[in-house]
């Protein structure tokens, strides 16, 4: 019985023994386990952030490109308001032309009216023909038709149109001896040209 008590109580110890040991083993491994799963972990750590250090680097070239956009449509919009504002005024700027271009011949008949000599039973008339020619004229002024002044000036192919030429000896060569016709700008744009006797 005291043998079969000493195997009894040395296998107690071998299990004993092997519980430990497997004990042991098990908590190893699960250390080992655990510094393979840090370190796992540190790599995914490591990856993750340089895969988030990539997305922020592109999501800052997309704000970039984006930024850069909005400045260029912007600027585009501009040009477009200001090149629309100048398209604007030059149809107005062109069609007051062509109303003023029409009204040239009677401004031209004007002149002829008033530059015939009356006698004293004409002249109210005449005055009253001057006034409403002045009027028209301070109108047509105001809204930038301006007269050019060409007599005793020096020839401008610019602004006039010599149909006479004629030698002198009180001018100077190729200066404007006589208006026939005058000449006219609006708003700084020749739109009708002086007619003048120019001296040789």
């Amino acid at each position: 019985m005291k043998r079969k008590d000493k195997e009894n109580i040395d296998a107690t110890e071998q299990v004993d023994e092997k519980i430990e040991l497997s004990e042991t083993e098990a908590s190893e491994k699960e250390t080992e386990k655990n510094n393979t799963q840090t370190q796992t972990d540190d790599a995914d750590n490591i990856d993750e952030v340089e895969q988030l250090k990539t997305n922020c680097e592109q999501s800052q070239k997309q704000v970039e490109e984006y930024k850069d956009r909005l400045l260029r449509l912007q600027a585009d919009f501009e040009n477009f308001k200001k090149r629309n504002q100048r398209e604007k005024a030059d149809i107005i700027n062109r069609a007051s032309e062509g109303l003023v271009t029409d009204l040239l011949p009677a401004l031209d008949n004007f002149d002829r009216a008033l530059g015939v000599e009356i006698d004293e039973n004409s002249k109210s008339l005449y005055e009253g023909v001057e006034m409403v020619y002045n009027q028209i004229l301070e109108v047509l002024k105001n809204n930038g038709l301006e007269e050019i002044e060409c007599l005793n000036k020096k020839f401008d192919p610019n602004s006039h149109h010599a149909v006479v030429q004629q030698e002198s000896d009180e001018h100077d060569a190729d200066t404007v001896m006589q208006v026939l016709a005058k000449g006219y700008k609006y708003k700084d744009k020749v739109i009708r040209h002086s007619t003048v006797m120019v001296s040789k």
